[in-house]
């Protein structure tokens, strides 16, 4: 979660930090969608994974789960259910994305994700003021960096990540036409990168995250702009 208050002013749960890759879960559950070249892995241990088209799943977190790191490394927790598969070195990876936002802090983000460590994320979340926020975050060797983007004023939005050489950028739309450039930034960690979906509900009694539409290309964009 994208917290704006203080780690002091929650409730602390003590969570374990999970390995790097879901190849290394004692269970594990997979799907194929046909528009991604390799199968989606997620831990049923933190929710559930369920196809519902040939470029669409649901996401389901269970109840005290979430992935944060707090911006002065005081506070990190790593315990959501993750559908990812292996990333190509150059990338173009869209879809829309519907959170059942319920509870605070109830959320879906699209994820970029090496290990436990580093990772990189698009998020949409309940705010503490009961707006849908769309933030982001930049997270290596646990030490991260947040920004809050937009306020999310419909139902479902198109997000997407972009990978040129060093260059990696997260992008918004609300037609899935006409992208919105929301940052760019250097992923130090590359090697064995994963790249997919997780969902959140840290404070609420689980949620659910529809993603539809999911698009991928093996291959480098050519607008630094729209990701295209």
């Amino acid at each position: 979660m994208l917290k704006s208050l203080f780690p002091f002013c929650f409730t602390i749960i003590s969570l374990p930090a999970f390995a790097a890759h879901p190849e290394t879960f004692a269970i594990e559950d997979s799907i194929r969608l046909k528009v991604l070249p390799r199968a989606l892995t997620v831990d049923p241990s933190k929710g559930t994974l369920k196809a519902t088209a040939d470029n669409g799943f649901i996401l389901h977190a269970n109840k005290q789960t979430d992935l944060y790191s707090f911006v002065d490394s005081s506070f990190y927790v790593h315990q959501v259910p993750m559908a990812t598969f292996r990333a190509d070195e150059q990338f173009i990876f869209s879809a829309r994305v519907r959170p059942d936002c319920k509870a605070l802090y109830d959320g879906g983000a699209l994820i970029l994700y090496t290990d436990s460590s580093n990772w990189a994320k698009l998020l949409i979340e309940k705010m503490d003021d009961g707006r849908i926020m769309l933030g982001s975050s930049l997270v290596t060797g646990r030490v991260t960096d947040d920004s809050y983007h937009r306020a999310v004023n419909a139902p479902e939005v198109y997000v997407k990540a972009a990978r040129s050489g060093n260059i990696y950028c997260f992008y918004f739309s609300e037609d899935g036409k006409k992208w919105q450039l929301l940052r760019t930034f250097r992923y130090r960690n590359p090697a064995g990168l994963r790249i997919g979906f997780y969902a959140q509900s840290p404070k609420g009694e689980g949620m659910e995250l529809q993603v539809t539409d999911v698009k991928y290309r093996p291959e480098a964009f050519k607008d630094f702009f729209s990701g295209e």
